[in-house]
């Protein structure tokens, strides 16, 4: 937060409260984790599927500092996109839950050479 915002900047960022459930599907062998107050987070599945509601709305476009580091890009269909976490794990304690290239739902065994959508949530005057 210091690095990467003015104290202006961090002034309007919220604390927020965020719950971390397992995915529906593999609740009964996946815990999400508690809960969190975070100023930076990611984005849990049901959030990018309210928020983002179609496979569009998903698919990441690369920073030129993620190019140039090393995240892995892919062009489908004349866009180019990127795979990225979110905080709600896969099948399994040790999978990341992730979106893919295209926009679609996925899990990951980390590291990996995808990307993160860093989410917050600001004060608005």
């Amino acid at each position: 937060m210091e690095e990467a915002f003015s104290d202006r900047e961090r002034s309007f960022i919220l604390l927020s409260q965020l719950e971390n459930p397992a995915d529906e599907r593999y609740a009964d062998s996946t815990y999400g984790g508690p809960n969190t107050a975070d100023y930076v987070f990611l984005l849990s599945k049901a959030e990018v599927e309210r928020y983002m509601p179609t496979d569009a709305d998903r698919i990441a476009r690369a920073t030129d500092y993620a190019n140039n580091n090393g995240l892995d890009v892919e062009v489908y269909n004349g866009v180019a996109g990127s795979d990225w976490f979110i905080r709600t794990p896969g099948s399994s304690q040790y999978i990341s839950g992730a979106y893919t290239d295209r926009g679609y739902w996925t899990w990951y065994q980390a590291p990996t050479v995808h990307g993160i959508r860093p989410a917050m949530w600001i004060k608005v005057n």
